[in-house]
């Protein structure tokens, strides 16, 4: 669903980019296509359209990659924490020692499912995500 939001904004209006202001010249007067994206180092950034940087959908693309990732590693970590503690409070009753570990490894499943994931997408992009 995260994802979903990621990919529709630009397409629905929601404000997470703004759409692309020129496909010919930057501001700068360089060929190029000239984005502005909050996520990306000042917002208006000059993209060259070579195979060095893959083009302005290879640096949206790892733009959105790297807030997803920043937003999975938020999110495995507190459900790890939710986890350790429901542990901890369990008092020996069965029941919750088994939501626990079952939280943990639900939490480490998605963990490697991510990390398989972004290493797949980092052979696939051209030049790596990072």
């Amino acid at each position: 669903m995260i994802l979903g939001v990621f990919l529709a904004a630009p397409v629905s209006g929601i404000a997470l980019a703004e759409p692309i202001v020129t496909a010919s010249k930057c501001k700068n007067g360089k060929a190029g296509v000239q984005l502005g994206l909050p996520v990306l180092s000042g917002g208006s950034d000059c993209i060259a359209n070579d195979g060095k940087s893959g083009g302005a959908i290879i640096v949206y693309l790892k733009a959105v990659l790297k807030l997803l990732s920043g937003l999975v590693g938020t999110v495995i970590m507190l459900m790890l924490v939710i986890a350790g503690i429901q542990y901890i409070t369990s008092l020996g009753d069965p029941g919750r020692i088994k939501n626990a570990k079952t939280r943990i490894t639900n939490a480490l499943t998605g963990l490697v499912l991510f990390l398989m994931m972004y290493a797949i997408l980092n052979f696939i992009v051209p030049g790596g995500i990072l």
